[in-house]
């Protein structure tokens, strides 16, 4: 007998909208974002947003999804296969490795220690691609910081 299709078009893989550790990281963004809207007072972001909104599609959308296959999709399932070792905890050897080299590479595009911030954030993407065996989590968890992150930067 054939398997019966879902009448829900669009089925999320493992459920990652009831993840309460999911919804945890979205929310660990807000204070973050509060420290540097303090920090960097910006101007007018919605202002900023609309006169840069090709910048901000860039920024909240292609950047990290491009970054999300090329890191987790890629190197950190690579890695997977060929690291032997394992840590205790919730991070695979792979996504610390992979998150070490993405944070590296953002220091020095970037050129400044905020920059290398980004290793944490990179852990939480690397977790949820671990849990998922998907790139979906990663991509939108990726395009939520970083929409944050241009807004209330704005200058």
């Amino acid at each position: 007998m054939a398997k019966k299709k879902s009448l829900v078009p669009l089925k999320i893989k493992h459920a990652i909208l009831r993840d309460k550790i999911f919804w945890a990281a979205l929310v660990a963004a807000l204070p973050f974002w509060g420290l540097l809207y303090w920090l960097h007072a910006p101007q007018d972001p919605l202002a900023y947003l609309i006169s840069n909104f090709g910048r901000f599609v860039l920024a909240a959308a292609v950047s990290p999804a491009v970054e999300e296959v090329l890191f987790r999709g890629a190197l950190q399932e690579y890695l997977a296969k060929q690291i032997d070792f394992r840590i205790r905890g919730p991070v695979s050897s792979a996504n610390l490795v992979t998150s070490m080299l993405f944070a590296i590479l953002h220091g020095i595009i970037w050129a400044n220690l905020w920059a290398l911030l980004v290793f944490f954030p990179s852990l939480v993407y690397g977790y949820f691609k671990d849990k998922t065996d998907a790139l979906g989590a990663p991509i939108a968890l990726h395009a939520f910081y970083n929409a944050g992150f241009f807004l209330v930067t704005a200058r």
